[in-house]
């Protein structure tokens, strides 16, 4: 299947590159003077999109909350805490001292090691918060696609036929693009068809869940068939969320059954 080995390389490709910014921002809040402080987050572009879709006090807030979490659930957190020393952010330091080697010595202190062990150690915390960062985005900005299958009513010269509409709605973080749903549509005998979406913005901009946008197919797709009918949604490049609504009962003498994998969703009826 070469089209999920292409999908699967993009959602890899696009970590490592997130990876990689976020490491380079870490490494160098460690090296500044007092380390990362909410100043310093406004200057790192790619923490403040991933932490809080750039606020910059949100940011420093959850990666805090992200970090501290990590350090209470891990069985061996030391990496991660010479690394929030490393950055001036440990909650055991009660001021912030003006280098990066200080903060190293502070850590070795209070934990045992010499400036080597702890600079070993800081190295590594960064990569595991540099990791988390990204891991949290990637669980944070998941895409949602809601798929919405309508029973139309028949009309008295509709002998033989079962009609439906197919409704598309989609949410989605400016930080996390995706391109448009395609939509694989095959009828009865028919050759397999993909037709093109049209999406129309349907955001609500006193959402509750600020940084997301929302848009909805502009026409329901409207399907008559007469024995089977099959439906597939791929969407991409990142791991979305589908969910499945029927708004009524299947019409009767139809067998459905829906499928999601990776990101794949599929409706198949079929006349029993």
């Amino acid at each position: 299947m070469p089209d999920a080995k292409h999908h699967v390389g993009n959602d890899l490709h696009t970590s490592l590159i997130l990876e990689e910014r976020v490491l380079a921002e870490l490494l160098a809040a460690r090296k500044t003077q007092h380390g990362l402080t909410e100043g310093l987050m406004a200057r790192s572009p790619t923490l403040t999109s991933l932490l809080s879709d750039g606020d910059p006090k949100a940011a420093l807030r959850a990666l805090m909350s992200a970090v501290l979490e990590h350090i209470a659930d891990t069985d061996d957190p030391m990496a991660v805490l010479a690394a929030t020393y490393s950055l001036g952010l440990a909650e055991e330091q009660t001021h912030r001292l003006n280098t990066h080697l200080a903060r190293l010595v502070e850590f070795g202190e209070q934990y045992g090691f010499e400036q080597r062990q702890a600079r070993r150690y800081s190295d590594q915390g960064l990569r595991e918060i540099t990791r988390l960062v990204v891991s949290l985005w990637a669980m944070n900005a998941q895409p949602r696609l809601n798929i919405i299958l309508v029973t139309l009513p028949l009309q008295p010269e509709d002998e033989d036929v079962f009609k439906i509409a197919l409704v598309i709605d989609q949410q989605t973080k400016a930080s996390a693009p995706m391109r448009p749903p395609v939509l694989g549509i095959q009828i009865d005998d028919q050759p397999r068809a993909e037709p093109t979406l049209a999406f129309v913005d349907t955001s609500d901009h006193t959402d509750a869940e600020p940084g997301w946008i929302s848009s909805s197919v502009a026409e329901p797709i409207r399907l008559t068939f007469h024995t089977r009918l099959y439906l597939v949604v791929r969407w991409g490049p990142l791991w979305p969320s589908f969910t499945f609504m029927a708004t009524d009962q299947m019409p009767c003498g139809l067998d459905t059954s829906i499928e999601a994998k990776g990101r794949t969703f599929s409706i198949a009826m079929r006349r029993r």
